[in-house]
């Protein structure tokens, strides 16, 4: 008498930590301690994903921000380029100190010695002058 046994081979899915816990259960036959050690690695497993998220965000961080920088070192540049092209030492260096060393109109002041009002004129020439370059 001959027989024949038809086998079927189904897909189980399982979690991460299932899959722990049968690897576990294998070794030791003990179902608390795979359990236990199963949850533990899990949550290893989870913390070790939320820091390679959080390096991931940091990386990103710092590309844009070296992009940024990029970015301003190029507006800068294109800015003293507008700058140099002044043929008037005054408006060049009202400029500078405005747009490149970010002072306020009072520091300008002081710096050259000049009335607020002067400072406004020269600054108002100036910017016409690099329009029309």
């Amino acid at each position: 008498m001959c027989f024949s046994y038809e086998i079927k081979q189904e897909v189980i899915r399982v979690t991460e930590k299932q899959k722990l816990f049968c690897e576990e259960y294998l070794i030791s036959l003990n179902a608390t301690q795979a359990a236990i050690k199963a949850e533990r690695a899990a949550k290893k497993s989870k913390q070790k994903a939320k820091n390679a998220e959080q390096q991931y965000k940091e990386l990103q961080d710092d590309v844009s921000s070296e992009k940024e920088k990029t970015t301003a070192a190029e507006k800068l540049k294109t800015i003293e380029t507008a700058i140099a092209k002044l043929s008037d030492p005054q408006e060049q260096a009202v400029l500078r100190y405005k747009y490149i060393l970010g002072l306020n109109e009072n520091k300008i002041c002081l710096k050259m010695h000049y009335e607020k009002s002067r400072i406004y004129q020269i600054h108002r020439s100036a910017l016409k002058k690099i329009e029309e370059i």
